[in-house]
C-alpha cells in the first residue's frame, strides 16, 4: 500500500562520475554542495514517484484516513531519505574505475545502500500496516501502537539520510582520486 521509492531510486553517487571526478575535484566546489546538488536532482523524482505510487495505492485501497496520511508521510520521508542514503554511501565507497553504473552499484557501497534502503522500506510497512502490527503484537504478546513506529521510522529515515551524507562530505574532502 505504500511506495517508499521502492524500485525508483538507483545507486547514484559520486562514483558514477568516473574519470570526470578528477575534473570535478579541480573545480572550486565544496563537497557538501556537490552532494546536496546530487541529492536535490535525485530526491525530486524519487519523492514524486513515491507520492504518486502511494497516492494510487491509497485511492485503490481506500484505507482509514489516519492510515492514508501515515502512508503518504512515510512515502515522502522515504522518497527523500533513500536518495541521500545512496548518494552518501556512494561517496563513502567510491568506485571511479567502475566500467559501468551497474558495476558501481554492485560495489560495497551499492550493496550496503541496497540492504539499508530495503530495511527502511520493510520497516515502513510495519509502521503503516495495522495487520502487521497486530501480527507482531501477537508474536510478542504486547500491543504495538502505530505512533511509536511512525516516529521511529521518521527518526531512522533522518539518520539514514544525514549520517551517510555527512560522512561522504568529509570523505570526499579528504580523499584523493585514484582511477585504477
Amino acid at each position: 500500500m505504500f511506495a517508499v521509492a521502492r524500485g525508483t531510486v538507483r545507486m547514484s553517487s559520486s562514483s558514477t562520475d568516473g574519470r570526470a571526478a578528477a575534473v570535478l575535484r579541480s573545480l572550486p566546489l565544496d563537497s557538501r554542495r556537490h552532494l546536496l546538488a546530487r541529492w536535490v536532482a535525485r530526491a525530486a523524482p524519487a519523492l514524486a514517484a513515491s507520492l504518486v505510487l502511494t497516492g494510487a495505492s491509497v485511492a485503490a485501497l481506500r484505507p482509514a484516513a489516519a492510515t492514508a496520511v501515515s502512508a503518504l508521510a512515510i512515502a515522502a520521508a522515504g522518497g527523500l531519505a533513500i536518495p541521500a542514503l545512496h548518494i552518501g554511501l556512494g561517496g563513502l565507497f567510491p568506485r571511479y574505475d567502475g566500467p559501468n553504473p551497474v558495476a558501481v552499484a554492485l560495489g560495497p557501497g551499492g550493496l550496503f545502500a541496497l540492504v539499508l534502503s530495503t530495511g527502511l522500506s520493510l520497516f515502513s510497512t510495519l509502521a503503516v500496516s495495522r495487520e502487521l502490527r497486530l501480527l507482531l503484537g501477537g508474536l510478542l504478546r504486547i500491543h504495538v501502537p502505530a505512533w511509536p513506529l511512525l516516529l521511529a521510522f521518521f527518526f531512522a529515515a533522518a539518520l539514514a539520510a544525514a549520517i551517510p551524507m555527512a560522512l561522504a562530505a568529509q570523505a570526499l574532502t579528504r580523499s584523493d582520486i585514484s582511477l585504477g
